[in-house]
């Protein structure tokens, strides 16, 4: 049976439906270091041989390796025929392609942080694939069209009334 060491829960069970008394492990060894690993971090100390704030060290940060790639692209897809499938009508289906879009748009303006030390942005224009012929519109006109797209949705009836609903929770 192998042991499970690093922060696994140890919990030896007998097919039996009993429980086996666990193996005592072995004094683990201390693992070998490589010395030119940067993402190692600082080699373990004995606790006679700590150094702290009390000696001038304190906490020390560790440089780390950043990656750049060259080029990232992104690929945006609205599966049109998806959206027409489920049978809304023209008004919905045009407010759902036109958000769509709207979210794309604002996206690529303004939220390009996707993670810590990632800051991207858009070199040039927005290349549209298919239709060959079509260009992304503007923020600000997808903007503009949606309070009318919202008003013949709602007129239809596909949005809830009242649009909004608050919700309470007995306890």
């Amino acid at each position: 049976m192998g042991r499970q060491r690093g922060g696994v829960k140890r919990d030896d069970v007998d097919p039996t439906g009993g429980r086996k008394q666990p193996e005592p492990l072995a004094p683990e060894e201390p693992p070998e270091v490589d010395e030119n690993d940067e993402d190692a971090g600082p080699p373990a100390e004995a606790p006679e041989e700590r150094r702290g704030a009390e000696k001038g060290f304190g906490h020390v940060p560790y440089s780390r390796t950043e990656y750049t790639a060259e080029k990232i692209r992104a690929y945006f897809n609205l599966d049109l025929d998806q959206i027409r499938a489920y049978g809304l009508g023209d008004s919905a289906t045009e407010l759902l392609v036109t958000l769509a879009l709207y979210k794309v748009r604002r996206f690529l303006q303004s939220g390009l942080r996707l993670r810590t030390a990632c800051d991207l942005e858009l070199a040039g224009e927005v290349c549209v694939t298919k239709p060959a012929d079509w260009a992304l519109p503007a923020a600000k006109d997808l903007e503009a069209a949606l309070p009318e797209l919202i008003a013949k949705v709602t007129a239809e009836g596909l949005f809830a009334d009242p649009p909004m609903i608050t919700v309470q929770f007995a306890r």
